[in-house]
């Protein structure tokens, strides 16, 4: 006869019996493990690196954008950070408003959320396991702020504009309370947290893609160019002009260095699954820090100032497809465009920085081959300009590409702003021709010189020549 008993737990108990002449009943106990195993520390440490990047990356991308006005032409730029606005935290980051809702709103609840995920994502990649037991204190406030976050979002109306930044916040609100659910199931495991990504990884991958190693630099040694960068022209390629200097490297090279001695230190104070050798490590972060402010940073200032003069100073040498006509002062360093839709726009440059922009009143624009001059050519060019002086002269009507010019107006080159104007009754049409204008004759721009004439406009209006001064756009 055989007797077994089980009694559901981790124990199990089992009664033999033989025949009658068969040894005394043995008892034998079989130990079994539990079966509830608690969330690992490397499952809380993705959704810790996850949580935190659902919040760094629209950060970064916003510090770039801002630090780097240059990549306000890329299409669709400024149109995405939009979106990413209300999940930024600038404040953090300590860089300026770079959408049109940031211009208005704040964003120190998304910066502490951040914060928050930032130390949360320490806590529990660092080596101690009694570190890691406070994650729970950081995880939590992380969770409450990033729903603050959304919630002020959604009442300032960033629901629509920024409908991504709102959605990266609700997914922040669920993966930090995820994880604060998971710390207070379960204390942290023992040993070492080999965590997939490390520092020097996220070095390498900054430094590959070059951006925020340049937004950085110039944070610290770029100030000058970038305020002038912030008024360069974005007409074609023109924002593009302050990256084609030698501060552009400088600037890589402090960024870079930056990040190197960050992930050094950051080693040093917040060492993860191996410890650094200290003497060595420490001796080289001094070294580091040293070199990099010592001798990189203030190479960085010199070229960045270096860089801001010839931005503001240095002629445009080449016009803009945007452009529909430009004359330049190689004196003063200054320029003048006609510009902008059916050439509406006078825009007046010092370097390559825009220094003003006004309406013109009329379109500049010119049918090819159906106005004709005082002297029987025709004109076969997009816009008639002259230059006299400082006085700019265009042609042109109020329709765009009328068949003739209908009014003329004085422009000052240094300014932008009108002298004076010329018209042939109310909008009669007329004949023009610009004699002894600057640049040399052109008659495919009307510009031809008459002997007798000198430096005059000679306007055919209804049969009657005329000859008006050029400066003051009085008859002669």
């Amino acid at each position: 006869m055989k007797l077994s008993a089980s009694s559901g737990t981790s124990s199990r108990l089992r009664l033999a019996d033989a025949d009658a002449g068969a040894d005394a009943p043995t008892l034998a106990v079989t130990e079994r493990t539990a079966t509830h195993t608690p969330a690992t520390a490397l499952t809380r440490a993705t959704y810790a690196m996850t949580g935190l990047a659902v919040l760094l990356v629209p950060t970064v991308a916003g510090y770039i954008r801002f630090w780097l006005p240059e990549l306000r032409g890329i299409p669709g730029l400024d149109a995405a950070l939009e979106q990413l606005a209300p999940a930024m935290g600038r404040e953090l980051a300590r860089f300026g408003a770079v959408t049109d809702w940031q211009n208005s709103h704040s964003s120190w609840l998304a910066s502490i959320a951040l914060l928050c995920a930032l130390v949360t994502f320490g806590v529990l990649t660092h080596h101690n396991p009694a570190i890691r037991r406070f994650a729970l204190f950081a995880a939590a406030p992380a969770a409450l702020f990033s729903l603050l976050a959304a919630l002020a979002g959604l009442v300032t109306g960033a629901l629509s504009s920024g409908l991504i930044g709102m959605l990266l916040l609700v997914l922040s609100v669920a993966l930090q309370g995820l994880l604060t659910y998971r710390c207070l199931e379960a204390e942290p495991d023992s040993g070492n947290v080999k965590f997939p990504v490390r520092p020097p990884d996220l070095f390498v991958a900054a430094t590959v893609t070059l951006l925020p190693a340049f937004a950085l630099g110039r944070a610290m040694g770029g100030r000058d160019v970038w305020e002038v960068a912030s008024r360069l022209s974005d007409d074609g390629f023109e924002y593009l002009w302050s990256l084609m200097a030698w501060s552009t490297l400088s600037q890589l090279v402090l960024g870079i260095g930056t990040l190197g001695v960050a992930v050094l230190v950051t080693r040093l104070i917040w060492p993860g699954e191996s410890q650094p050798k200290k003497v060595p490590s420490v001796v080289a972060a001094v070294i580091a820090i040293g070199i990099l402010f010592a001798f990189i940073a203030p190479w960085t200032e010199r070229q960045s100032q270096d860089a801001a003069v010839s931005l503001s100073s240095v002629a445009r040498e080449s016009p803009v497809s945007e452009q529909c006509a430009r004359w330049s002062d190689n004196s003063t360093k200054t320029s003048i465009a006609i510009a902008g839709p059916e050439c509406r726009e006078v825009r007046t440059y010092a370097g390559h920085v825009r220094t003003s922009t006004r309406a013109l009143g009329f379109s500049a624009t010119t049918p090819s081959g159906e106005w004709l001059t005082t002297t029987g050519h025709w004109v076969d060019q997009g816009t008639v300009t002259g230059a006299y002086d400082d006085v700019l002269v265009v042609a042109g009507a109020r329709v765009p590409y009328f068949h003739s010019p209908t009014v003329m107006t004085g422009i000052d080159f240094n300014t932008g702003e009108e002298k004076w104007t010329y018209r042939c009754g109310e909008w009669s049409p007329f004949l023009l021709t610009l004699s002894g204008s600057a640049g040399g004759d052109d008659p495919d721009e009307a510009r031809v010189t008459v002997p007798e004439a000198g430096k005059s406009l000679i306007v055919d209006c209804g049969g009657t020549i005329r000859f008006l001064d050029p400066i003051t756009g009085k008859p002669r």
